[in-house]
């Protein structure tokens, strides 16, 4: 059951995930499935054909959990590689823009047009 209760865990994180980034999805849609539909419908574009291959399958991954059935350790990594690609890293993404901050400093000021 362990296995269960961390996919269900990865579930939540994928529909906050949609709902953060498309927020109509939530306000017209209500249930996981009406969510994952609504976004590869409207933003299918902004989906890797893995992400959507994989969203897909979580449906039923989820329908599976609901309905108390067991999920394989592949189903489970499944979620996990989805929810970690849809919510963007914030540690990493936090020192990207530190250090592209730094370069902008560090180049503004060696042209004299860093003002405080």
């Amino acid at each position: 059951m362990k296995r269960e209760f961390e996919a269900f865990a990865c579930l939540w994180s994928i529909h906050d995930a949609i709902i953060e980034r498309y927020p109509n999805a939530s306000s017209h849609y209500g249930n996981y499935n009406q969510v994952v539909n609504y976004a590869l419908y409207n933003y299918g574009f902004a989906f890797t054909e893995h992400q959507k291959r994989d969203l897909n399958q979580s449906v039923s991954i989820r329908n599976d959990i609901c309905h108390f059935r067991h999920i394989s350790h592949k189903d489970l990594l499944t979620l996990k590689g989805l929810s970690s690609s849809l919510i963007p890293a914030k540690i990493s993404s936090h020192n990207r823009s530190s250090s592209i901050s730094s370069k902008r400093i560090s180049k503004a000021s060696s042209k004299g047009h860093l003002f405080m």
